[in-house]
């Protein structure tokens, strides 16, 4: 059982030099997923059958199903925040000293220690429409955040400290072989089981279209290790239709994984792919 799995390439292992040793380093990975899918009590699509088809959202946050999202200063992070009730925002290293935003948003913000509280406010640009506003923690740490306003329930927004954002993405590997990685990176892609640590940032980005089908970038996850995961929309355009592995290959490819890898005129399948990055 290959949890829908239609191609699983690993093009890069340590020792897989022949045809022979990518076959071993396949099967084993193999091991690994019917493990994994034992211990989940089935098919990992079956266990996933639950949520909706995959669908090209309008507007989405990396973090919006988790009432608590993680943000770190290294880079601006885009998030879902409520725009029906009051979001937090804590600083774990201090207080917050400053929030910067423009006025005319709509935006009210109340400060208190190490916790910022924000509304925004209806009828206004800020609850149709991304912002951008800045936190800052204790002297300097800043942090840029663009906000997309959502019917969803209060946020509670955790101000990282960065120095600490490293270790932590590395705790995720510690202990495993390459290859129980790369799978433990594709089933969390498939479950959207985001560690917090990771950095997830949208593109929404058409890549390719031919007469079968046309593709977009969805988004791209940081892992803070050697690798990135790169999620991508494919969307049918005729007849019953396979999606070309080859159309997501490149030299940095280690993994590609796709549910349902035959659609038809207007279905949707989602791709995901676990890269190396470009040294």
């Amino acid at each position: 059982m290959m949890i829908g799995v239609f191609s699983l390439m690993l093009a890069s292992f340590a020792g897989a030099e022949t045809r022979n040793d990518v076959k071993s380093v396949t099967s084993d990975i193999q091991k690994l997923i019917d493990e994994s899918e034992n211990r989940l009590g089935g098919n990992v699509k079956e266990h996933r059958s639950a949520k909706p088809e995959v669908t090209v959202p309008e507007k989405t946050a990396s973090d919006q199903e988790n009432d608590t999202i993680y943000v770190y200063p290294e880079k601006k992070k885009y998030i879902g925040l409520s725009k029906v009730d009051i979001n937090r925002f804590h600083c774990e290293q201090g207080n917050v000293t400053g929030v910067i935003f423009s006025e005319d948003k709509g935006l009210t913000v109340n400060r208190s220690g190490s916790n910022a509280f924000l509304r925004i406010l209806p009828d206004s640009y800020a609850f149709e429409s991304p912002f951008e506003l800045y936190m800052i923690c204790a002297e300097d740490t800043l942090y840029r955040i663009i906000g997309d306003p959502q019917w969803v329930s209060a946020r509670n927004v955790i101000l990282k400290d960065g120095d600490k954002k490293i270790e932590q993405a590395l705790d995720f590997f510690k202990g495993k072989t390459r290859e129980e990685n790369i799978v433990r990176l594709i089933k969390k892609s498939w479950n959207e089981d985001w560690d917090p640590a990771w950095t997830i940032t949208p593109k929404f980005k058409p890549v390719m279209k031919n007469e079968n089908y046309r593709v977009s970038w969805y988004r791209s996850i940081d892992t803070g290790s050697e690798w990135v995961i790169e999620q991508y929309i494919v969307e049918g355009m005729k007849g019953n239709v396979r999606i070309e592995e080859s159309a997501f290959v490149n030299r940095q490819t280690v993994a590609v994984s796709c549910f349902d890898p035959v659609i038809t005129n207007g279905k949707l399948a989602q791709v995901v792919v676990v890269r190396g990055k470009i040294q």
